[in-house]
């Protein structure tokens, strides 16, 4: 949890020099990261970017003590390191929604921000739980899925398992192909759908699918590679704990990356035998992962594009405006012949300290011809080429799948992350979704030597 520790350390130098001039450099060298790293780190932790942070966080501590004293305005902008009264006027107004002059008249009582922590997330980490690499064959399963929610027509997690129980005669009373009958297994999976909606399927494995009673469900899970482990305790109130582990502390130090594919949408596997009926009862856990095998060091030529920016606060909301805009041009110039669009994307801070998401399009490959007007809010530049490392992921575990890839790079010990880094995003038909696959491009230098 190195990275957690180094972000809490940023967090910790900001309050203690909140005073200060602070950018975004001077915070990246704190964390000893490449800016590109640390933005991605500190978005994640946090929720938010470096410098939107760091400017909440100061105009929190002025707004405190434009009640509390009667300094002037203008001093305190200065105090806290904007540059004119403008500038501190402009980002208060941004982000209260009055003035400092009617804040302090009034008196308005702000929702406060407060200091970010994350040292809960590194401090659980001296846990330890043992988590093995394992391989399953294909294994088929028959039994009942239902969908999860309060809705009509979805269930809790607890509901499904009473119906499979209820239902259990009616629907599996007569299956003669059980696996293992004898160890009484039951197997659960949750099963996310491309929009994010989540399904429960609770049942067992069987040697086939060649009959499978009506009202029930069968399901193949081709061979996949495996991170095992065991939950011990009441499963209900904990077994959250042990899967966040996983998905965490485990994570945290590997270059294991996730296997969610639309062909095997489920996160994780619940294996309950009759150890459960023991005290403290135990059930193992099983999520997909797939080794880092495509992942590659290739040379990038530069390369003529069309991008979009938009900036705001929610980086988000953001990405997506920024891809809706690039595909309308897309195919309003009818370059969307093919069912799939690539598209870079990229994430910073303007020279004004806000966040902005920069969707491109490569038109290396493409005719010329299209030029820019001044109302076109799609723009054309060239990217830079240079030395990358390039690795797939997919869109529901971006971030997961990107910390694998680093610390892939920096395991290698042949190359270390620069400043300039994107992610490519392989979009088929126009849809995002859950299992849109990507590539995380990320500009390297070789140690020791030229990039």
């Amino acid at each position: 949890m190195e990275s957690a520790r180094s972000i809490q350390a940023v967090l910790d130098y900001i309050e203690e020099n909140i005073e200060e001039p602070i950018d975004s450099d001077s915070l990246a060298e704190q964390a000893a990261f490449s800016k590109s790293q640390f933005f991605k780190w500190f978005t994640h932790y946090t929720g938010q970017t470096p410098m939107n942070y760091v400017i909440r966080r100061k105009l929190h501590a002025a707004s405190k003590r434009m009640l509390a004293a009667e300094e002037n305005i203008v001093d305190l902008a200065y105090l806290y390191g904007f540059e004119s009264h403008e500038g501190f006027s402009r980002a208060f107004k941004r982000t209260y929604g009055v003035t400092p002059q009617s804040y302090r008249k009034r008196g308005y009582t702000f929702q406060e921000m407060k200091m970010a922590s994350i040292r809960n997330s590194f401090e659980r980490g001296d846990r330890r739980m043992d988590v093995q690499v394992v391989e399953k064959p294909t294994l088929y399963l028959l039994g009942i899925e239902r969908f999860i929610g309060t809705g009509e027509g979805q269930r809790s997690f607890a509901q499904v398992w009473d119906d499979y129980y209820q239902g259990w005669e009616r629907l599996f009373g007569q299956v003669k192909n059980r696996v293992r009958p004898e160890d009484d297994e039951e197997v659960a999976l949750s099963l996310y759908d491309a929009d994010g909606t989540l399904r429960y399927f609770v049942g067992f494995e069987v040697e086939g699918l060649d009959q499978v009673p009506a009202g029930a469900v069968g399901m193949e899970i081709p061979p996949l590679l495996y991170a095992k482990a065991t939950h011990t305790g009441p499963i209900a109130e904990t077994l959250g704990e042990t899967i966040g582990y996983v998905y965490g502390e485990w994570f945290e130090s590997q270059t294991f990356l996730t296997a969610h594919l639309p062909d095997t949408p489920f996160a994780v596997m619940e294996v309950y035998d009759k150890r459960c009926t023991v005290a403290p009862p135990e059930m193992d856990i099983f999520i997909p992962i797939r080794r880092p095998t495509e992942n590659r060091i290739i040379e990038l030529p530069s390369r003529e594009a069309v991008y979009y920016r938009a900036v705001g606060d929610d980086l988000g909301k953001l990405k997506y405006e920024a891809m809706d805009a690039i595909l309308n041009w897309v195919e309003r110039n009818g370059l969307a012949n093919g069912p799939q669009v690539k598209l870079g994307v990229r994430y910073g801070e303007t020279e004004e300290q806000e966040s902005f998401c920069e969707v491109f399009f490569d038109l290396t490959d493409e005719p010329t011809g299209w030029a820019e007007t001044e109302k076109e809010k799609v723009k054309r530049k060239t990217y830079s080429g240079g030395t990358y490392a390039v690795s797939p992921g997919v869109h529901h575990f971006l971030e997961k799948d990107w910390r694998a890839f680093i610390r892939w790079i920096e395991q290698g010990g042949e190359y270390r992350p620069c400043w300039e880094g994107f992610e490519e995003f392989h979009i088929k038909d126009g849809r995002v979704s859950f299992y849109t696959e990507l590539c995380f491009y990320q500009k390297v230098e070789r140690i020791g030597g030229e990039a």
